[in-house]
């Protein structure tokens, strides 16, 4: 067991087939049986500072020892904060890393200044995010504001700058000055012109008291586009549907453009 106090060493051991495969089931197959897991923390440590899909994988772990033997890893949330990019968004675990993300932060003794980066950064995110994962960065988002309460500040603020000029420094890994205590949560008020109902619906509730109890992520942890697509389509139209009442003949408007003439519906 002393290869895993060099984690580098121990990692540059395995194929990277086996390495992803030890990462995914470390938590439940191997900790519980190890007399001493916290040997494992160099290697698990070492593979969430290697970024991407490594980071991703090996945070299951590293928050086991964390939560259940005493793990001192003060740059942990820093750590995550950074991990939270578009590319996260169309991950092959992008279900894994949010169901542990949304376990990281049900905490209360997190800092203000932490809750409000990670629930800023996911708004920014949401600006250009696939459709299938905003309903589930807008529950997880919400969940963070139920949860910490003093944070409704991000969503009702009236006195922020103009958006033109947030004050949230996307580019500052440090959550504690990328000042998103002072912005807002605009980017999410945005999505309410969104083309999809379901976005729509879950922007909407920004203009209303949020609830009380928290919503369930799991419900879209899965999503994806073709899913979202299905229940468009499943839906019954309601009869005798309104539809515009005068029919086209032509491209332009005769009277008005030159080009009318050369177009012809009828």
């Amino acid at each position: 067991m002393s290869v895993f106090n060099d984690g580098f060493q121990f990692s540059s051991q395995l194929t990277r087939k086996t390495y992803i495969k030890f990462l995914l089931h470390v938590h439940d197959r191997i900790i519980p049986n190890m007399s001493k897991p916290l040997l494992l923390a160099d290697f698990l440590i070492s593979s969430f500072r290697r970024g991407g899909l490594l980071s991703v994988l090996a945070l299951n772990g590293l928050f086991s020892l964390i939560q259940e033997h005493h793990l001192d890893f003060p740059q942990f949330y820093e750590k995550f904060y950074a991990l939270l990019t578009p590319e996260v968004l169309t991950a092959k675990y992008r279900a894994r890393f949010f169901y542990l993300a949304d376990l990281f932060m049900s905490s209360s003794h997190i800092p203000q200044y932490t809750v409000a980066a990670v629930a800023k950064r996911l708004s920014r995110l949401s600006l250009t995010a696939p459709a299938d994962s905003l309903p589930l960065l807008l529950t997880f988002t919400f969940n963070l504001i139920i949860r910490h309460p003093s944070l409704l500040a991000l969503i009702h603020r009236t006195d922020s700058e103009d958006i033109l000029v947030d004050p949230y420094v996307l580019s500052d890994p440090d959550m504690q000055t990328c000042r998103a205590l002072d912005s807002s949560l605009w980017e999410l008020k945005s999505l309410k012109s969104h083309y999809n109902e379901e976005v729509v619906k879950y922007a909407l509730t920004l203009e209303d008291k949020l609830p009380t109890t928290e919503f369930d992520i799991t419900e879209h942890l899965e999503t994806d586009t073709q899913e979202m697509i299905d229940a468009v389509l499943g839906k019954e139209l309601p009869e005798n549907q309104p539809v515009k009442g005068n029919t086209n003949t032509a491209l332009f408007d005769v009277k008005s453009s030159c080009f009318g003439a050369l177009w012809d519906l009828s």
